[in-house]
């Protein structure tokens, strides 16, 4: 289906998650600052907890039968 095909592009691959993990984490980070400034905030983190979400989502989706192409934009073999 179309819109699995483009939902499924590059934010369901390796690189996507790995660049969508440093920017949630840096929100968090921002928002954590905003909000308790005298308390440092941990980006380091924040990013590796936004990446195991991300990767057990990209995992999940690898499992059913669409799956996902997780070396986009290098390679565009679909894995079920």
């Amino acid at each position: 289906p179309w819109y699995l095909c483009n939902h499924r592009g590059i934010t369901h691959a390796a690189l996507g998650l790995a660049v969508m993990a440093v920017v949630v984490g840096g929100v968090a980070a921002a928002i954590g600052r905003l909000l308790r400034p005298e308390e440092p905030t941990r980006l380091g983190s924040l990013v590796l907890a936004a990446g195991l979400g991300l990767a057990s989502h990209l995992l999940l989706d690898g499992l059913n039968t669409y799956g996902i192409r997780p070396w986009l934009p290098f390679v565009e073999t679909w894995y079920y």
